[in-house]
């Protein structure tokens, strides 16, 4: 991934701006139109500085995925407990209303990920994440579900992966006509058939 590991403070403060620089990139230009030319700009370095650390442009992708995914995670296991003391209209509500304004608000970013999140990956960060929407799908359907014909680890990894291929549509942008309220809705009832509801 990395070139070269800093380890001087200026050194980690140039990749680390580096980095944050390549985030706002692909988040206003899109990963189709991301170059490390447009990074150094943004970041104040030479482009030989990006060269430094990174191989090339998809070893800067993936520290950006790197540093969003556990962001990401963080602030779902911050609201999980609130998840778990809600009836499971209001925690479904609640949590895919939160994935969808997150996707929304970092689309060019989750569609840079997209390739990394279907199938097996070569990013660390990528299977966690995905093994921790997995575990917190597991942990609500275990909670809510109304059936016991079920295979709770079977329904979790579903709707896992199906999430990540809509999150992945909803970051291209919502249908036409559908508003963000509309497929939370969406998600919502089709979760509650999972759980018999």
């Amino acid at each position: 991934m990395t070139k070269r590991i800093p380890r001087q403070q200026r050194s980690k403060e140039t990749v680390d701006r580096i980095i944050r620089a390549a985030t706002q990139v692909i988040q206003r230009d899109g990963f189709a139109k991301f170059s490390t030319n447009a990074v150094a700009a943004k970041a104040g370095v030479g482009i030989a500085s990006i060269y430094e650390y990174f191989e090339d442009k998809d070893a800067l992708l993936v520290a950006v995925l790197e540093r969003e995914m556990p962001e990401l995670w963080d602030a779902l296991e911050e609201r999980l407990p609130r998840w778990l003391e809600s009836d499971v209209d209001a925690a479904l509500q609640d949590l895919f209303s939160f994935a969808v304004r997150e996707i929304r608000s970092r689309a060019n970013i989750v569609g840079a990920a997209a390739g990394y999140m279907h199938g097996p990956s070569n990013l660390p960060s990528a299977a966690r994440f995905l093994g921790q929407i997995e575990m917190l799908f597991r942990l609500l359907l275990g909670k809510f579900s109304r059936r016991t014909d079920r295979d709770p680890a079977l329904d979790a990894y579903l709707v896992t992966h199906a999430f990540v291929g809509i999150g992945t549509g909803i970051a291209s942008g919502l249908p036409p006509g559908k508003t963000e309220d509309d497929v939370v809705d969406w998600l919502v009832h089709v979760t509650l058939g999972v759980l018999g509801g």
